[in-house]
This record gives structure tokens, C-alpha cells and sequence, in this order.
């Protein structure tokens, strides 16, 4: 890519490459990415932090009547998902 360019021709090329970024902001955003993964990781009740109270409850009845009993956020996201 081109520094300051607001659109890289590399994009998706063969010249788009690890040695064409600025590696400062490559190590602060890996240093952001982990810090928010540890934080997470670290929540006692990961669940309610992510999702309103309503809608756990919506979930969990919806879910009732499947084989899962407890709300399960993976069952969730892969549900709606063609992966």
C-alpha cells in the first residue's frame, strides 16, 4: 500500500504484503486486540455483559424448546450463519 493513500492499489494483490504496513500500528492494534480478549476473558458473567437482560430471557425461552436448555451464545451465532 501507499501511506497516506486513500485507496490501495495492493488491495487483494500480489503486492499487498506484510512489508507494506506500518508495524508500530500493527504491534499497537495486536497489543488493543489482546488487551480486549484478556478482558473479556476475564468478565465473571460474560453473557450479561454482552446481552440485555430481555433479550437472554427471549433466547432462553426460544431455546427451551430445542435440546439445548441453557442459553448457549455459539448455538446462537451459528443458527443464523451459513458457515
Amino acid at each position: 500500500g501507499i501511506a497516506g493513500a486513500t485507496h490501495d492499489p495492493c488491495y487483494h494483490q500480489t503486492c499487498d504484503s506484510m512489508a507494506n504496513i506500518n508495524p508500530f500500528a500493527y504491534e499497537k492494534m495486536v497489543e488493543a486486540a489482546a488487551y480486549v480478549l484478556e478482558y473479556l476473558g476475564r468478565l465473571p458473567d460474560l453473557k450479561s455483559w454482552l446481552y440485555p437482560a430481555s433479550q437472554i430471557k427471549e433466547l432462553e425461552k426460544s431455546l427451551s424448546n430445542t435440546s439445548l436448555q441453557k442459553y448457549d451464545p455459539a448455538a446462537v451465532f451459528y443458527q443464523g450463519n451459513n458457515l
